[in-house]
């Protein structure tokens, strides 16, 4: 059973990115500019979240939840 979840909340001003293996929070990162298709283009928002996919590649098998606005 995979325990591992990784959050977006992509925001008009910031974004915050968290990662929990079980009850614990091993990173968590909410200094990201918004990334937000509301207010921010399609191509911005890639160019944000490359560098922080990256990162989170590490974990595996992990869960993603993604929060966005102005996907549809």
């Amino acid at each position: 059973m995979n325990n591992v979840v990784i959050g977006f909340d992509c925001g008009a001003t910031h974004t915050r990115v968290a990662v929990w293996k079980g009850e614990v929070i091993v990173l968590q990162k909410d200094d990201i500019p918004g990334i937000n298709l509301d207010v921010t283009s399609k191509s911005v928002a890639t160019d944000l979240m490359i560098p922080i996919v990256r990162v989170l590649s590490k974990f595996q098998d992990a869960a993603w939840v993604v929060g966005m606005a102005g996907l549809f």
